[in-house]
């Protein structure tokens, strides 16, 4: 397991949030401490992966009218913005 999974792990515990396949962006919020809209606004920056740059949106997929946001997604999102300490993790 991966130091971002084990991080991922963390957050989902502290959250209360079970760990599934793909998560509401209501749960995404949970889990990250951040806003349902800032997750939205990180899905709408997603862009198919560029081996010139890092991707510093999340990916996301809908459902209807709602977005889905996978287990791997989030795990991608801490390793890719991780320099920026977004979370406070070391």
């Amino acid at each position: 397991m991966c130091r971002f999974e084990e991080t991922l792990n963390k957050f989902l515990q502290a959250s209360g949030v079970d760990k599934m396949p793909a998560y509401t962006t209501s749960a995404t919020a949970k889990i990250l401490s951040i806003s349902p809209s800032m997750v939205i606004y990180l899905c709408d920056e997603w862009q198919p992966p560029d081996q010139s740059k890092k991707n510093r949106g999340l990916e996301c997929y809908r459902a209807g009218k709602h977005r889905r946001i996978p287990h791997h997604a989030i795990i991608e999102w801490l390793e890719n913005n991780f320099e920026y300490n977004l979370l406070g993790e070391n």
